[in-house]
């Protein structure tokens, strides 16, 4: 069923895998052995190294206004969030939260 929603040649992964994706419990095992430390290091490294990918790249921002996180109560507007994805590395970059809205256009209603 995997195979007709996302057909290989789009997907390719980059191990074999005769059984099928393992579950969840699979991963938890995998990364309840690893050492926390040495993983966030080589994180880190890694995501590092692709900084130098991004010169000429799109980098994508996406704002939002979160439903339901206002108090009126306390004079606390709702907050919004601008996130920055790296569309052709596909790599979340990072976000930002504020209660105060900066938009440099007027918002649109559907």
């Amino acid at each position: 069923m995997l195979e007709k929603r996302y057909p290989t040649q789009r997907y390719s992964l980059p191990v074999l895998l005769p059984d099928g994706i393992p579950s969840h419990d699979t991963f938890s095992r995998i990364f309840s052995r690893l050492a926390p430390v040495a993983f966030s290091e080589c994180l880190i490294k890694w995501v590092d190294s692709l900084q130098n990918d991004l010169s000429g790249q799109g980098v994508h921002l996406d704002g939002k206004v979160l439903m339901r996180s206002f108090d009126k109560a306390a004079g606390k507007g709702a907050f919004n969030v601008v996130t920055a994805w790296a569309g052709d590395l596909h790599l979340y970059l990072g976000s930002y939260r504020s209660r105060k809205a900066r938009m440099s256009r007027p918002r649109c209603r559907n």
